[in-house]
């Protein structure tokens, strides 16, 4: 699944999660890898994409949502030090546009929609997750994929049986 198609990338389904229902079938899968995506989809519109994730899901399977940690943005903001080198092309110069990069991200493709559209921590990922309907969360502790450093927040909501 992805929101464009790709020209390098075979894909089963092409949807702009949160913005639209998702064009997959009710149950089709087990497990949904959410990694650095629920951001860009806008704060207002979180706990419906993840009821569309939700509905997608057989009982009992599960999403592992990854992204970007405001706590640990707060954090290194209070500490004024910039914890790694994403210097967004030479233009952070301190710890608040450090803060700022990552909040927001920027548009590296001239796109416009990859921008993050909301924040998230650990307790309000949680809550999001089981207002979407998933009955158990739990917090994660290793990315199957690429790992964003101390930014990395994940966390799995799993749907009843």
């Amino acid at each position: 699944l992805d929101a464009e198609p790709c020209p390098y990338v075979t894909l089963t389904y092409t949807a702009r999660w949160g913005y639209e229902p998702l064009p997959v079938p009710d149950g089709s899968y087990d497990l949904i890898y959410a990694s650095h995506v629920i951001e860009h989809i806008p704060w207002w519109l979180t706990v419906d994409a993840l009821k569309e994730a939700h509905r997608i899901l057989t009982p009992g399977g599960s999403i592992e949502v990854w992204t970007v940690d405001f706590a640990g943005l707060v954090e290194v903001y209070q500490g004024r030090r910039v914890q790694d080198d994403g210097d967004c092309h030479g233009r952070v110069k301190c710890p608040t546009q450090w803060v700022a990069a990552r909040c927001y991200a920027y548009d590296k493709h001239g796109i416009g929609w990859m921008w993050h559209r909301a924040l998230f921590d650990r307790f309000y990922l949680h809550t999001c997750l089981r207002d979407a309907g998933f009955s158990e969360t739990v917090d994660l502790e290793k990315s199957r994929g690429h790992v964003h450093g101390m930014v990395n927040l994940g966390v799995k909501g799993i749907k009843s049986e």
